[in-house]
């Protein structure tokens, strides 16, 4: 290919063309890429209710793209499909009209948003410009990419891409109807939702059932994708398991009313998925009470959180991050012969809960200990028994 070579179809465009003489002047290296100029449908349409894509290759390049998924604004881009791609420095998206127009308008100038994330593969216009770039092709005028990258020497080298209206038209309708059967609800919406239970309910709650609308219709439309509904707390160990099921029961329930089979949903502890937000066919939701992050126990004559209890306490700061009261520490204490001031000790005791908590990431207003002393014994302080049971701390979760 020429170190500089303008397109024959494009010769009369002045601005264009005095703009490669200055690159030319430069000495900079010039490259250009050109969809194929041919009567032949060169716009390829790709469909399903998750993603609606239109497509033009660019020969030694990559393609010129529309895309567009539920809940997202229309992307025009340009995708070059070489990893090696040199970081990109400008660059710029110009409207031109078709080669065998005689009219000249003014020219259209859109600045690329370059996704640094994938090393500069991706070019692109969103929302009203990328509209304005579907009714342009539709008027027989052709995108036309320019950009300023390192080469492997380390000179500056000016890229240009055409892109062609020739055909579009037909493709469009096709990309058009596609859009229309889109699913409204994007999956990442409602993909490991997590869905909170005060403590002791087992019933669907009202902010729940807009998200489980979403995933029941989803599950209607798409006859391949399953839900699997697991415990956030399973790691507490069996005593979870009852009320876990009672709560999965409640939202296979609401679903089945919905339309949606219970052969489609499954009931697991826990549930791992590599990489499950790319996942389409598999839900993974969450079902989250605090029941079982109630109580604490201590050894006699001192306090200190065990390996357990920390990882019971970090479920605990987890489910009250998304609760507007406040958790109440409640601290008590047992009675001994050798010890005097009880309600200072138990305040102690629950001051250890409320920084762990803290370092947790919950507020200081999101806490409140409360200490008891031996006011609220549980059992006689006469016995080993019995002061065990005393020496506890127990939280009182918000609802």
């Amino acid at each position: 290919m020429s170190l500089f070579k303008v397109s024959t179809v494009f010769k009369r465009y002045k601005v264009l063309f005095i703009c490669w003489v200055v690159f030319y002047s430069t000495q900079a290296v010039a490259v250009e890429y050109t969809a194929t100029f041919t009567l032949e449908e060169t716009w390829q349409a790709k469909s399903s209710r998750l993603q609606c894509e239109l497509t033009q290759a660019i020969e030694n390049y990559g393609e010129v793209f529309f895309s567009i998924k539920p809940e997202e604004v229309l992307q025009f881009g340009l995708y070059h499909k070489n990893s090696t791609l040199t970081p990109v420095s400008k660059g710029n998206l110009s409207v031109l009209p078709g080669p065998w127009m005689h009219e000249y308008p003014s020219l259209h100038n859109y600045p690329l948003y370059i996704d640094r994330r994938k090393k500069s593969k991706y070019f692109s216009i969103f929302e009203k410009n990328a509209e304005n770039l579907a009714v342009a092709l539709l008027a027989k005028q052709f995108p036309v990419f320019t950009y300023a990258q390192l080469d492997g020497t380390g000179k500056e080298e000016y890229v240009k891409v055409i892109s062609s209206a020739i055909k579009f038209s037909s493709s469009y309708e096709d990309f058009l109807l596609c859009r229309e059967k889109l699913i409204p609800y994007a999956l990442k919406s409602f993909q490991d939702k997590v869905f909170y239970y005060p403590e002791g309910s087992s019933s669907v709650l009202k902010g729940a059932q807009s998200a489980l609308d979403k995933i029941a219709f989803y599950l209607t439309v798409l006859p391949k994708s399953k839900l699997v509904l697991v415990s956030e707390t399973s790691t507490t160990g069996k005593v979870d398991g009852k009320l876990y099921n009672r709560r999965a029961q409640s939202v296979i329930e609401y679903l089945k009313q919905k339309g949606v089979k219970k052969s489609r949903i499954s009931v697991k502890p826990s549930f791992f998925v590599p990489n499950i937000k790319t996942q389409v066919n598999t839900i993974r939701s969450h079902i989250f009470g605090p029941d079982v992050l109630k109580t604490y126990k201590y050894a006699e004559g001192r306090f200190y959180l065990t390996k357990e209890a920390k990882l019971r306490l970090n479920l605990a700061a987890k489910y009250m991050l998304v609760q507007k009261k406040p958790l109440i520490i409640n601290a008590h204490s047992d009675r001994t012969a050798s010890r005097k001031n009880y309600k200072r000790l138990s305040q102690q005791r629950g001051d250890v809960v409320k920084k762990y908590l803290l370092a947790q990431g919950l507020a200081p207003e999101k806490i409140i200990v409360r200490a008891y002393g031996t006011s609220r014994p549980l059992a006689t302080n006469r016995t080993r028994e019995g002061r065990a049971m005393n020496r506890r701390i127990i939280l009182s979760f918000p609802f």
